[in-house]
């Protein structure tokens, strides 16, 4: 579990610093052609987090379940 942890907090240290850095390049260059290239990223970085975890649900679900077919 504490790899795991260590994995999304990397990960969700990394978002920061990517949010961080869109909002400049928003602010910076009001072009929209690049705005709209940028929320087109941001909705793939949504996306990936979104099934991320999803799986680490379901992989805690199984955890879960096989922890009570060896126990019970």
């Amino acid at each position: 579990m504490s790899a795991s942890h260590d994995v999304l907090l990397d990960l969700f240290g990394r978002m920061e610093d990517f949010f961080k850095r869109f909002k400049v390049y928003i602010q910076s260059f009001p072009n929209t052609e690049l705005a709209e290239a940028l929320v087109k990223v941001v909705v793939k970085v949504l996306s990936i987090l979104s099934i991320t975890t999803k799986e680490i649900e379901q992989s805690r679900a199984s955890e879960s379940f096989l922890g009570d077919m060896l126990i019970g």
